[in-house]
């Protein structure tokens, strides 16, 4: 016949009942922590190799020919030997051809510079310290010389059109103190070639 301290003895052995929510709970909470902790240093190195790469498309200067020792106004001069003759010879259509040096010397503000190309004119000047590469489509606009931005680029790296701002105004503004005899040309079409500007119109009161 079995004692009580047997009975005793027999329940404080009994098994305690497995507590399997509470087990995989604490191994899901440890799971989810050592995940959260992975992925945030796995963005954190993301996001430094892409400010990496940034940088370095950023710091990537483009490759033209530097005008800024060229900068005289000889593109006024040339344009009013043109309209010159034009006006000389009785012609009522005037044909203008401007090489990038001339270009340069009028337009291009001290620290920037325009290179020109069949496919589109660059302007190309600094921008909060970095440098910036605006692709210009010139067109006719209401009989003067004007300009559509294609976009910009901070080195090699596309950046928003307002970024251009600065270069953009300082570009307008040459244009106005440039004009000189250009004034009285009413331009019909412009086009471009390599290192070439060719604007052609009709004299104003002929």
């Amino acid at each position: 016949m079995a004692h009580s301290g047997d009975k005793k003895i027999a329940a404080d052995e009994e098994p305690k009942d497995f507590d399997a929510a509470s087990f995989f709970g604490e191994r899901k909470q440890s799971h989810r922590m050592g995940c959260t902790c992975t992925t945030l240093i796995i963005l954190f190195f993301l996001l430094l190799a892409g400010l990496i790469v940034a940088v370095v498309l950023m710091s990537r200067a483009p490759d033209f020919v530097d005008y800024s020792a060229s900068r005289s106004g000889s593109v006024t001069t040339s344009a009013a030997q043109q309209i010159r003759e034009a006006l000389k010879n009785k012609n009522k259509e005037v044909t203008i051809v401007l090489t990038e040096s001339e270009v340069n010397a009028s337009f291009a503000k001290p620290g920037t510079q325009i290179s020109l190309r069949p496919e589109a004119m660059y302007l190309v000047g600094p921008v909060m310290g970095f440098t910036t590469v605006v692709e210009l489509s010139p067109k006719i606009e209401e009989g003067h010389l004007a300009f559509d931005v294609k976009s910009v680029k901070v080195g090699s790296l596309p950046v928003p059109k307002i970024v251009a701002a600065p270069l953009l105004g300082q570009l307008n503004s040459s244009l106005r103190e440039s004009s000189g005899e250009l004034a009285v040309i009413n331009f019909t079409s412009v086009k471009l070639g390599d290192s070439i500007l060719t604007l052609t119109g009709t004299v104003v009161g002929r």
